[in-house]
């Protein structure tokens, strides 16, 4: 099944050339990827309209390219009433719009990621009108979080411990589908894969309040099933955070 799967980025180039790699070489799904582009440097405009007609990775042979669509890109302008973090959150709001408009289901990445094999298999596998299929998220561990850490860098070709990351992935990787009773904590991850209808019910989100967190609770409270895929597994730098945590020299691991 064709999914649609959308990307946010601003300036940092260099993380969104290996996310994108990595989610389209790792995907093992075919999808339409949508680009948001927030405030771009001239090199990322530059990037992405010189990619947008001839990204095309493969995992299987070259007649069956994953992306058969060119990436679709949209440009997000700023709200000056909206701080950062609020304006990022706006993004989501476009990305899934956006994203809609192609297929019945969709999931958000960031350009702080780095996909393990068969990350978005493992997501469409189990869709479901009534679910949002969660990733098992992988964080650095310098900042507080539920999810489980190990530090591999930062994801760009250049400082990202790959080998690392497919190693510990291999160890966690499981195929299987668990209830956020089973996973005995919020579920919530990004990305996580939900049809349209969910999306046209409980969204948008509330960029300024606590989004994504008040996004799943308005789902659950009316019936949406909250799940976690122990075989979609996702690095998430978590930029902001984690940068300014390490200028503060503060690596106190969760």
């Amino acid at each position: 099944m064709k999914v649609s799967v959308f990307n946010i980025c601003t300036d940092a180039l260099d993380m969104l050339k290996f996310s994108t790699y990595y989610a389209t070489e790792n995907a093992y799904n075919e999808f339409d990827y949508i680009l948001i582009l927030w405030n771009p440097s001239e090199e990322v405009k530059c990037w992405a309209t010189s990619n947008a007609k001839v990204l095309a990775t493969h995992y299987g042979d070259e007649k069956n390219p994953i992306l058969k669509d060119e990436m679709h890109i949209y440009y997000y302008e700023t709200k000056k009433d909206l701080d950062f973090i609020q304006n990022l959150r706006n993004c989501f709001n476009l990305g899934f719009e956006k994203s809609f408009e192609f297929n019945d289901y969709a999931a958000g990445i960031n350009t702080d990621m780095c996909f393990y094999m068969g990350w978005l298999a493992n997501l469409t596998k189990y869709a479901a009108k009534d679910s949002l299929i969660n990733c098992r998220q992988i964080e650095p561990g310098v900042y507080p979080t539920l999810h489980e850490t190990l530090n591999c860098g930062r994801p760009t070709e250049e400082e990202f411990e790959i080998d690392k990351f497919y190693d510990y992935c291999s160890q966690l990787y499981s195929d299987k589908l668990i209830t956020e009773k089973e996973w005995k904590k919020r579920a919530d991850a990004t990305p996580h894969l939900m049809h349209k209808k969910i999306w046209e019910e409980f969204g948008p989100w509330d960029p300024k309040r606590l989004a994504d967190v008040e996004f799943f609770n308005r789902c659950k409270e009316g019936g949406i099933k909250n799940m976690k895929s122990l075989g979609s597994l996702v690095y998430h730098f978590g930029r902001c955070e984690t940068e300014q945590r390490e200028r503060r020299g503060d690596y106190g691991k969760i």
